[in-house]
Parts: C-alpha cells; sequence; structure tokens
C-alpha cells in the first residue's frame, strides 16, 4: 500500500478481526456506498459501475454480484438466501431463490463478503458489523439487521468478482481448517441473535447439535483419508464443542451486540478523496491481444512482444486482455494490470461460421475457440480491438467475423521461414496438407485485415515479394518492438576483469545462423586468448542426418580443450538467467539468416552491448550500421568473423557502440515508445475518439496514413 501512500485512505486493524477492519473501512469512508472485497478477490473493471445500478431503489441497502471461482470462468456462488440459522443456500437466479420479504423474514437474499456494498447512512444506523463476529456471518449478519429494519437487498449480476481462493491463518490451500473455532462461535452466536424471537429456544439448540454433529463427521473423514493427524483431529473437535459454548454464551453477554456508537464514526471521520486514474473512462481503450505463447509459459518473440505490449498498454490506463494458450480447463487471471484468458481448443469438425478459408484443423479448431473467447469478453466488457499475430492464423475467425475491429500484426510468416525449415519440405503429406494450408490462410488474412501492424518496413516488402502481392500502405502502420528496461532494475554479477564474452541467443537451427557462428568461432577464439562464448538456447534441434549442430561442433573439435573450454553451450535457461548473460557479455552476436524484426539485438542493446547482426529483413532497422552495432552481410561467415573481430580488437570501438546502442534503445526500443505508438494506432481504428484524443500526448511518430 505504499505505493498508494497520499492517494487512497489507508486504515490500520490491530487484530485479525473481519468486522473490526470492516467498521475500520467504514468510518474511513465519506462516500455514499460503502463496498467490501477480500484481499484474494479482484474485481471486473465494471464491478463499481454495476453495483451501483442495484442502488435505484432508495429502500435498498445492500448490494452483491456474482461470484466466480478460481477458474475466472465457473461459477462459485450466483445468488445466495439464507435463513435465521445462517445456513445458505445458492440459486442461478433471485427469482429461482424466491426469498421472503419484509422484516423477519425466514428466507432472505443475503451477500457474500468478498462481493458487497452498503449504504453507508444505512450501516451507520445498524452501529456497522457486530464485532463479536471475528470471521464468518458477519456480513449475514448485517443483512439481517438491515431486513428487519425494512431495507431491501438486491444483487447485480454482471458486478462480479474473481474469488482466487488464499491460504489464511484459518485454513490451508488445500481447503483443510487450520482450525475451526472462529467460524464455529460465530454460527452460535448467529443462530441465538437471529433465530430469536421467532424460533423455538429448543429448536435453535436442537440445530447446533445436528451443527457440531455433522462438522465432527466431516473432520473424521479427514483423519480416515489422512488428510489430517490424530492430533489435529483432536484439536478441531475440541474447538467444535468449546466454539458452540461460547457462542451460545457471548450472544447472551451482548444481547444487544457488539456494535459502534455514532461518537465512533464520527472521532474517525475523514475528507472525501478523489482518487484519479490513469486514464478517464472515455480515453481508455479496451484491448484484447491474441497471442498462444505468454508468461510464465516459455515464449518465442511473439509471447515476450504480446507480454511488453499488454502490460504496457495497461500502465497506461487501458483495459487490456489477452486470449493465450492454457491446459486441462479455460481460465482468467488478472496478472500484472492484465486480464488473461486462457483456453483449451475445442473441436470443431462441422463449424460454418465465421466461414473460414481451408486451413488445418488444428488451427482452425483454435481459431475458433480464441473467436469465441474474444467474443465473451466483448459481450461482457466491451472490446474496441482485437490484435493477432500473423503466426498459426490465430485471429482468422475474429477478421472473418469482423464484428471488432481486428489488427493483423506482422512477424515471420510461415512462408518466410521455408526455407530454412527442412523438416517441414522433407514430409511432403505435412507440407501439403499444413504448411500449404496455412501459407494460403496467411494470404487469406492479409488481404482481408481491416488494418497490419508491422514492426518494419522490410517485414512487409518481404511479405509482398512472397506473396506477390501490395499490401495497402494506407491500412498499415510500422512501429518498432519494445521491450522493458531491465537494466537498471536487476541486480546482477559484475563479469571478470580481462576477459570478452561473446554471447548467442536462440534456438540452434539453420534460420538463425548458428552454424555461421559455429564456424567461425575457433578462428576467433585461437586469435583472442581472454574470449569466451556464450551460446544460449535450444540446442537438441538436428542439422544433419539427425545430428544436432552441437554434436557436430564438438566432434570437429575433438581433442581441442582450448575451443571446447572456452565455448559454453547453456541450452535454455529462465528469464533471470537470460538477463545475466547479457549483462554479462561485452558483444551480442545475431546472425540469423531472416528475421521479421530481430527483437534479441534490442535485448542486447537495452544492456549497452556492441551488438552485430545480418543485413537482412528487420535487422537493419534496428542496428545503424557504425553507429550503434555493425551488420554484415547475410549468410557471408567470412563478413560475420571479420565484424566480430573488428570489435573484440578494439575496446574503444565495442565501449562506443555499446553507449550508442544503449542511447538507440532508450529513443526507439523502450517498452513507452512502442506502447505509446501502438495505442495510438489502436485509437486511430476506435469510431468515437481520435488518437490525439485517447492519448493526449503523441511522443513518437507512427508512420501511417489515414485509413
Amino acid at each position: 500500500m505504499k505505493a498508494y501512500a497520499g492517494q487512497v485512505k489507508i486504515g490500520n486493524c490491530p487484530e485479525a478481526n473481519l468486522s473490526k477492519s470492516r467498521n475500520v473501512g467504514i468510518a474511513l469512508s465519506t462516500g455514499d456506498i460503502v463496498c467490501f472485497i477480500d484481499d484474494d478477490a479482484v474485481p471486473e473493471p465494471d464491478w463499481l459501475d454495476k453495483l451501483e445500478t442495484g442502488y435505484s431503489d432508495p429502500n435498498v441497502a445492500a448490494v452483491g454480484g456474482y461470484i466466480r471461482n478460481h477458474t475466472g470462468v465457473e461459477f462459485q456462488c450466483k445468488v445466495t438466501v439464507c435463513d435465521r440459522f445462517g445456513d445458505g443456500h445458492g440459486f442461478e437466479s433471485i427469482e429461482a431463490a424466491n426469498p421472503d420479504a419484509g422484516p423477519n423474514s425466514k428466507r432472505y437474499l443475503a451477500l457474500t463478503g468478498t462481493n458487497s456494498s452498503f449504504r453507508r447512512h444505512a450501516l451507520l444506523e445498524i452501529g456497522g458489523f457486530d464485532e463479536e463476529y471475528a470471521y464468518f456471518l458477519d456480513e449475514t449478519d448485517v443483512i439481517v439487521r438491515l431486513i428487519d429494519r425494512g431495507y431491501k437487498v438486491e444483487y447485480v449480476p454482471d458486478a462480479e468478482i474473481h474469488h482466487k481462493y488464499a491460504a489464511s491463518h484459518l485454513r490451508t490451500t488445500s481447503k483443510l481448517p487450520k482450525t475451526i473455532y472462529l467460524p464455529v462461535r460465530s454460527k452460535a452466536y448467529f443462530c441465538v441473535q437471529n433465530a430469536l424471537p421467532g424460533t423455538p429456544y429448543t429448536e435453535i439448540v436442537s440445530f447446533l447439535q445436528r451443527y457440531a454433529s455433522g462438522l465432527k463427521k466431516d473432520k473424521k473423514w479427514y483423519l480416515d483419508n489422512g488428510m489430517i493427524d490424530a492430533p489435529h483431529y483432536h484439536r478441531l473437535i475440541s474447538e467444535i464443542d468449546k466454539g458452540i459454548y461460547d457462542g451460545v454464551a457471548d450472544a447472551h453477554s451482548h444481547p444487544n451486540r457488539r456494535v459502534m456508537t455514532q461518537k465512533y464514526w464520527t472521532d474517525r471521520a475523514q475528507e472525501f478523496h478523489a482518487f484519479k486514474p490513469l486514464l478517464s473512462a472515455e480515453k481508455r481503450l479496451k484491448i484484447c491481444l491474441l497471442s498462444q505463447d505468454y508468461p510464465p509459459a516459455q515464449c518465442g518473440g511473439i509471447g515476450v512482444w504480446t507480454h511488453e505490449l499488454a502490460t504496457g498498454l495497461a500502465r497506461m490506463g487501458h483495459e487490456v486482455s489477452v486470449v493465450t494458450r492454457g491446459h486441462d480447463h479455460p481460465t482468467v487471471d488478472f496478472e500484472d494490470g492484465v486480464w488473461v484468458h486462457r483456453i483449451v481448443p475445442v473441436w470443431w469438425p462441422d463449424r460454418a461460421t465465421p466461414a473460414l478459408p481451408d486451413i488445418p484443423p488444428v488451427i482452425r479448431d483454435y481459431a475458433y475457440t480464441a473467436f469465441d473467447e474474444v467474443q465473451r469478453i466483448h459481450a461482457r466488457r466491451g472490446l474496441d480491438v482485437v490484435s493477432s499475430p500473423i503466426w498459426d492464423l490465430e485471429g482468422i475467425a475474429c477478421i472473418a467475423d469482423g464484428s471488432i475491429p481486428t489488427i493483423l500484426s506482422l512477424h515471420t510468416t510461415f512462408k518466410l521461414a521455408l526455407p530454412f525449415k527442412p523438416e517441414w519440405t522433407s514430409n511432403q503429406e505435412y507440407k501439403t496438407h499444413h504448411v500449404d494450408k496455412i501459407i494460403r490462410g496467411e494470404e487469406w488474412v492479409l488481404n482481408h485485415a481491416k488494418h497490419i501492424l508491422a514492426n518494419s518496413h522490410a517485414v512487409i516488402q518481404d511479405i509482398e515479394r512472397e506473396y506477390g502481392m501490395k499490401i495497402s500502405r494506407s491500412h498499415t502502420s510500422i512501429v518498432p518492438h519494445g521491450i522493458e528496461d531491465y537494466s537498471e532494475k536487476e541486480s546482477l554479477p559484475s563479469k571478470n576483469n580481462g576477459e570478452q564474452k561473446l554471447l548467442f541467443v536462440g534456438r540452434f537451427e539453420r534460420r538463425k545462423g548458428i552454424d555461421l557462428l559455429l564456424e567461425v568461432i575457433p578462428t576467433l577464439l585461437r586469435k583472442y586468448k581472454n574470449l569466451k562464448v556464450d551460446l544460449v538456447g535450444e540446442n537438441n534441434l538436428p542439422a544433419a542426418d539427425q545430428a544436432t549442430y552441437k554434436d557436430l561442433f564438438v566432434a570437429a573439435h575433438k581433442g581441442q580443450a582450448d575451443i571446447l573450454d572456452r565455448v559454453n553451450f547453456v541450452g535454455t535457461v529462465s528469464k533471470a538467467e537470460l538477463l545475466n548473460a547479457y549483462q554479462n557479455c561485452d558483444i551480442f552476436a545475431a546472425p540469423s539468416r531472416y528475421e521479421s524484426f530481430g527483437l534479441i539485438l534490442i535485448e542486447a542493446m537495452r544492456f549497452g552491448k556492441a551488438v552485430v547482426g545480418a543485413r537482412i529483413g528487420g535487422m537493419q532497422e534496428v542496428v545503424s550500421d557504425g553507429v550503434d552495432g555493425l551488420l554484415f552481410k547475410s549468410e557471408d561467415a567470412a563478413d560475420l568473423r571479420q565484424k566480430l573481430d573488428q570489435i573484440l580488437g578494439d575496446p574503444d570501438l565495442r565501449n562506443r557502440l555499446g553507449r550508442a546502442a544503449r542511447e538507440s534503445f532508450e529513443t526507439k526500443f523502450s517498452t513507452e515508445v512502442m506502447c505509446d505508438a501502438v495505442a495510438k494506432v489502436y485509437a486511430q481504428l476506435h469510431p468515437t475518439e481520435s488518437a490525439e484524443d485517447v492519448l493526449g500526448k503523441t511522443p513518437v511518430e507512427v508512420k501511417r496514413k489515414a485509413a
């Protein structure tokens, strides 16, 4: 909460008592409505707006909404009706619940504490929360007292929250009770306070006996199934008996409840404090990004770019959703300010809407499933724009439907990658039924997308050449990729003095040019005795005859310890380890035969490293040759060796290139620069707002004509 000091009111409660905590919050509040949510819950973006709609009737004193469970998809509960013993029953709607109306109702609408709101004046009128309830039934007791005063309770279904469930001092992550005393005491206390005088006392006692018996049976099941040990079991049994006894005794000790006086509220009152959002509602875009890869899973370039874009746009104040691939079952989570929807593809063998071209079934099924999730998000939150990468045609169904403006982002396509994928061309059936169909699908989306977002001029030109088409520049925007600046945020070890490190990051495949680099490394190692080489990335891919590039290199230099001892085949690494590798290198080499952009180059440039890339594709737009790096002739190993030799032998050149690389990163390739530019592109597709209205500023130029 320190980050919000001065922006929000912060109260403190000295003990773990929910009712006391809620009363502290009520006392600090000055608005008309007080809302409550648990610390393990996340509200939908429009939660407060939706709750407010439930108060159109002045006699409504409490409003709640539906609650989704930890999956973010399924519902934990919708409408709850409780009785005078505090037992609740769930229903699909208020109509199905059919609660009683008016004071002394035996079956009444009740709210769950994690999604509840109340008129402040009504809370003050009844003295707030009864502080005898440390945990459990605290909000239900408030509901009973409000109803008995003649107030009403309302539900707004769309006022949703996601209850993620966290462990606490009362329960484990697997929902096993550590202690049960407080909820049992609250239950007994509630029954005496709220069942009387309309229920005979003997009936209350009989109910509590049945309640205790049921609890003990449940705990015995935990014991019998090895979920708790004997000491734990006996402690819980003892707590059940003590909780019942103490709850009944407390109800008799506090017949008028432990509620707050008017003086309590007056002494703690504070002035109204308006919270200023990052963007006003009319300037906030609702954006959905598609990417099969997304952190924390292992990600390629598209996944990294999507994460940087999503989190960056969210930090600007936009409402961002990401649809990505999940496992086992669909989930929705709120991560780093972004709504992440993980989907599991559904088999759609006969689906025809929206109509798609002939594409592989696995691609079709994912595209339809992603489209359905986009439509679900749109129906719930509304969307201004959808953005999808061309790779794997994730957004083809969204483009075909056309109901939401959908941008196609350009990356390396199947046709551009084909020359470097011998495993595709060697399997004719796979090429015919998968690769060729995807390539035709790529051509289809290029012709049908409402707008195209490219990361470089080169990728547009390369696609036009390979596909024999002309992409309309009036429907195209160019925004270079950007990444977050970790250079000052991470605590990274310094490298050894007197040693030069050359770094490569990427898959060991022909397109990444690993064969070119391995060809020149021995010569450089023999010339520079202080040189070491780190090769980071998946290195078990076959190069030829099932042998890997690593195996071929090791075999070719068998017995040459001066070579092999200074080449480190690192393999795949964690994000932290990758950052360490960038920080600790002196020179970064990207010998790729093709990159639509060259994200790895700016990953090194942000650390102020001298970089060497190929003069092809987007890399020649990332690196200004001789200014912030060097470019070599694509596929020319001799020229690659010469450029690396040039930097290794000239420390002044290396330092100058590194400083310029860092400056280029700050001015052209940071997340902030990219997100500002992309937001402007999205805003231009938004039918009601201009780009200037949405951004309020134009920190970078977006090279685009009006669509």
